[in-house]
C-alpha cells in the first residue's frame, strides 16, 4: 500500500472515531492529528533530504576514487618505450641490450667497425655521405645534433660518416672518427627506430654498469687495450669505441 493510500484510510477512520463519539471530552483530535502528521512528514522529508545527500556523497566519492584509478591506469600504459640491460647468456657471456618497445616504424642497419653492435633489423643502406663539415653534418641527421664541446685529450675529429638508408632523405644513424697518431676513437650515434633492438655481447669479467649524468651506461674493455661505452641519451643509441680509460670515457659521455 502506498504512503498516500494509507494517510487517506487513516483519516477517514479517524474521523468516523471523533464524529460517532457521544462523550465529546472537548480536545480537538483533528487538529492534534494534523500536528502529529506535520512533524512526521517534518521527518520523512529530513530523511529523505539526508538520504539524497548521503547517495550524492557516494557518487561523488565513486567519481573521485576513479579518476584516481584510471588516471593511475592512464600513466602506467605511457610507459617509456626505450630501456637497456644486461643479460647473462651460457659460456660466461653478457648480452647487452638496447630497444625501442614501440610498435612498427624505421628500423636501422648498418655494417658496424670492429667490437661495435649489430642491429637486428633488415634496412638496408642506400649511400654513405663522408663530411668533415660538422655543420653539413647537422643538415643531414635525422636527430637534433650537438657538436662536441669536449674531445679527450690530444685526440682530433677527422671525419664522420653518415648512412643514408632507402626511403629516407635524412641520416638516422652517424659515425664520427677521431685520431690521435695511429690511435683511433669511434662515437656512433644510431636512432632506435620503432620495434628495433641493438645488442652485443663481452665477457662477464669485461663488462660493467656505469653511472652517467644522464643515466646508466655499459663499459666493456678487452684484452687487446681498447674499450667501449655504450648508453641511451633520449632514442639515440652512443657507442664510443676506442683507446681510452673508462673514467676518459665516462668524462667524454657526460660531456655529449
Amino acid at each position: 500500500m502506498k504512503k498516500d493510500e494509507f494517510d487517506s484510510l487513516f483519516e477517514e477512520s479517524y474521523g468516523n472515531l471523533i464524529h460517532n463519539d457521544s462523550k465529546d471530552d472537548g480536545l480537538d483530535y483533528h487538529n492534534s492529528w494534523m500536528e502529529v502528521k506535520k512533524q512526521i512528514k517534518s521527518i520523512e522529508k529530513r530523511r529523505r533530504r539526508n538520504s539524497l545527500l548521503r547517495n550524492v556523497s557516494v557518487v561523488l566519492i565513486s567519481m573521485f576514487i576513479g579518476a584516481l584509478v584510471f588516471t593511475n591506469i592512464g600513466d602506467t600504459k605511457a610507459f617509456y618505450p626505450f630501456y637497456q640491460s644486461l643479460r647473462e647468456l651460457p659460456g660466461e657471456i653478457t648480452s647487452i641490450i638496447f630497444k625501442n618497445q614501440e610498435n612498427s616504424g624505421i628500423a636501422v642497419k648498418t655494417p658496424p667497425p670492429p667490437g661495435e653492435n649489430t642491429n637486428n633489423n633488415s634496412d638496408i643502406t642506400e649511400k654513405v655521405i663522408s663530411t668533415d663539415n660538422l655543420e653539413e653534418i647537422g643538415n643531414n641527421l635525422d636527430f637534433i645534433f650537438t657538436p662536441f664541446s669536449y674531445i679527450p685529450k690530444d685526440y682530433e675529429f677527422k671525419n664522420a660518416d653518415l648512412y643514408i638508408m632507402q626511403g629516407q632523405d635524412n641520416s638516422s644513424k652517424v659515425r664520427f672518427e677521431f685520431s690521435k697518431g695511429e690511435k683511433s676513437l669511434w662515437v656512433t650515434m644510431t636512432v632506435l627506430g620503432n620495434d628495433s633492438t641493438v645488442g652485443s655481447g663481452a665477457n662477464n669479467a669485461n663488462v660493467a654498469e656505469v653511472s652517467l649524468e644522464h643515466g646508466k651506461g655499459y663499459f666493456t674493455s678487452s684484452s687487446d687495450g681498447s674499450s667501449k661505452l655504450e648508453f641511451l641519451k633520449g632514442n639515440v643509441h652512443v657507442n664510443i669505441l676506442g683507446d681510452l680509460e673508462e673514467e676518459d670515457l665516462i668524462h667524454f659521455a657526460n660531456n655529449m
